[in-house]
């Protein structure tokens, strides 16, 4: 799992406006769980958070505006495999993971949350919600076939 973030990290696309990239990480969030158990999931994420807390080159961003989003990735499997349904699971685990990384990125900025949701959440609302299409279709034809 860490291993799939760090790559997951390196396809990332910066906005100019904001301090947060677009990558590929929530695409592997969402399907972490359905590769092996939550529980794992969950600790691979929460290891490459760490090793990336340590000073290892693995994520997309440096400084910290990060940081609440990659909170979120420690609790989406969990949330995930919490609803009977796999997209609900997925859409209650999104907006877990915008929850809080606008809480931090507005910390992190010294802004109102509003601005922080304008600049982290809103510009990725289209491509995250292609991300989890793309994680919902590949796990129901590759992963499970019970959802």
């Amino acid at each position: 799992m860490a291993g799939l973030l760090a790559l997951g990290a390196l396809l990332r696309v910066p906005l100019p406006f904001s301090p947060v990239p677009v990558t590929m990480q929530t695409f592997c969030v969402l399907i972490a769980p359905f590769l092996t158990r939550p529980g794992r999931a969950a600790a691979g994420i929460g290891l490459y958070v760490t090793l990336g807390l340590a000073g290892a080159p693995l994520f997309a961003v440096t400084g910290g505006a990060t940081l609440g989003y990659l909170a979120g990735f420690v609790a989406a499997p969990w949330i995930v495999m919490a609803f009977r349904r796999m997209a609900w699971g997925m859409l209650a685990a999104m907006g877990v993971i915008y929850a809080l990384g606008a809480v931090w990125l507005s910390a992190w900025l010294g802004a109102s949350l509003l601005h922080a949701i304008v600049v982290g959440v809103l510009p990725f609302l289209p491509g995250d919600l292609l991300k989890l299409i793309a994680a919902h279709q590949c796990v129901a034809r590759f992963c499970r076939s019970d959802f």
